[in-house]
């Protein structure tokens, strides 16, 4: 699902929902976040993982979105 930096251990993820990964990750990278994992999906959901500038690392969760 997500690859970690060998020199950081995992600890806790926590997972932020947003309506849009790649939106909110190009807001990320402009604050000064890198991104760990790139956008992938999990079932019909996506994922992705950045670090902050300290290096704290965060998921992003986005439901698929469905058709009424």
């Amino acid at each position: 699902m997500w690859r970690m930096p060998k020199e950081k251990s995992l600890g806790v993820l926590v997972y932020i929902r947003v309506d849009d990964i790649d939106k909110t990750m190009e807001k990320v990278v402009k604050m000064g976040g890198k991104i760990v994992a790139p956008k992938s999906k999990e079932g019909e959901n996506a994922v992705a993982t950045f670090a902050d500038p300290e290096g704290n690392l965060f998921g992003l969760y986005e439901y698929a979105k469905r058709q009424s």
